[in-house]
């Protein structure tokens, strides 16, 4: 019963590295497009670059933890 558990709590702290991993960088690339937009005036340009460049990194750092998560499983199979 006990590795269950363990199995159980590992799995909702890898889902919530995930959902982190992918909201952070989207968050931080929406602010720092807005701010930009606001400070240098422009109607959205640093907003949507920054946004797309937080969505490529939240979609990589998710990739790289689900890759170094198989192969940790591989290892232990």
């Amino acid at each position: 019963m006990k590795k269950k558990s363990t199995k159980a709590i590992w799995a909702i702290a890898l889902f919530s590295q995930l959902g982190l991993s992918m909201a952070i960088p989207i968050i931080a690339g929406a602010m720092l497009g807005g701010y930009l937009d606001k400070k240098y005036n422009t109607n959205a340009a640093f907003l949507i670059i920054f946004l797309l460049l937080g969505i490529f990194a939240g979609f990589t750092g998710s990739y790289r933890l689900i890759k170094m998560v198989n192969e940790r499983k591989d290892k232990e199979d």
